[in-house]
């Protein structure tokens, strides 16, 4: 595996450890989403993964939020938006110099 960049080592860094050890980068996580939900988020690594970004599904951030895709490479978290409103998402609070974006 190739040396971390600057934005992938700080974007690991604020997930919580236990999403950051073993297998848990580059693993679609299936959380209790739906199925359509689900497709997309793996359609979205796939991408990303295709591209030679780093990612994890399902991260779970240090104080707790959850994001469905945190793509360590650019720095964003994608919210797919099947399962869940822009209102629910606005309720969301990210770590600091990540950016959110949304994908319906």
């Amino acid at each position: 595996m190739k040396p971390l960049t600057e934005t992938e080592r700080h974007c690991l860094n604020l997930v919580r450890i236990s999403n950051r050890v073993g297998s848990h980068v580059g693993c679609v996580r299936i959380g209790s989403e739906s199925r359509e939900h689900f497709i997309k988020k793996a359609e979205v690594c796939f991408d990303l993964k295709k591209r030679g970004h780093l990612f994890v599904s399902e991260g779970i951030f240090k104080d707790g939020q959850r994001a469905d895709i945190i793509d360590l490479t650019e720095g964003y978290i994608y919210e797919i938006l099947k399962s869940e409103t822009d209102i629910m998402l606005k309720k969301k609070s990210y770590p600091l110099k990540i950016k959110a974006i949304k994908i319906k």
